[in-house]
């Protein structure tokens, strides 16, 4: 397994299968590496990082307003403005279940030899249709910690979906200098048909 941090540790960790009615091993350092993904949270902070409001002049103007621009609030900017970025966190975190996944799920091809969860482009596959709530039924976990990862992938998706709709709400809303143009337009054009018709009934 890539990345490996610990050389020569060797341990495995076993977990009971209710499905195959067997104990599932794991070894450490597969483990491990699944514990080092957890570091790619950091990275949409690490993303910020490079913003334009994370300059000092940014900053000294936010206090001027009584505003705090910290990480936070440049994360949500940048997901707003940045369709790239959005889409790039999706294709992240589908890779990262993916692979989980494959680690959890692969051990299952010795008691099940026909298991398709034992290839990374069936994971790739279940983790897609999980998150997007389609779930076809043709592809599904067998190993304990395999569901379990399957479950959190689908409330991390009802996250990223969540932020995914306000990014396209945002997108497609008016703001106030064109919905107070939609309404004095519409306006006008009421009243260019009432002087119409008043002009009709006199004659």
């Amino acid at each position: 397994m890539i990345p490996w941090p610990f050389f020569g540790l060797q341990a495995d960790v076993t977990v009971f299968n209710g499905v195959l009615h067997s104990y599932g091993r794991y070894a450490i350092g597969d483990l491990l590496v699944l514990g080092m993904l957890l570091r790619l949270r950091l990275l949409p902070r690490f993303c910020a990082l490079f913003h334009t409001l994370n300059s000092a002049d940014a900053q000294f103007f936010g206090k001027l307003n009584s505003l705090d621009v910290n990480g936070s609030m440049i994360l949500r900017v940048l997901i707003g403005d940045s369709l790239w970025f959005l889409l790039g966190i999706w294709a992240l975190t589908v890779l990262v279940f993916s692979y989980i996944l494959f680690v959890f799920e692969r051990d299952a091809r010795d008691e099940l030899p026909t298991h398709a969860m034992s290839h990374f482009s069936s994971c790739l596959f279940l983790t897609v249709t999980t998150m997007t709530t389609v779930g076809y039924g043709n592809a599904y976990p067998i190993t304990r910690l395999g569901r379990a990862s399957a479950v959190l992938s689908c409330f991390v998706a009802v996250v990223l979906f969540a932020v995914t709709i306000n990014w396209v709400i945002n997108k497609l809303s008016l703001n106030t200098n064109e919905v107070y143009f939609q309404h004095l337009f519409d306006f006008c054009l009421i009243f260019v048909e009432f002087q119409a018709r008043a002009r009709g009934g006199r004659q």
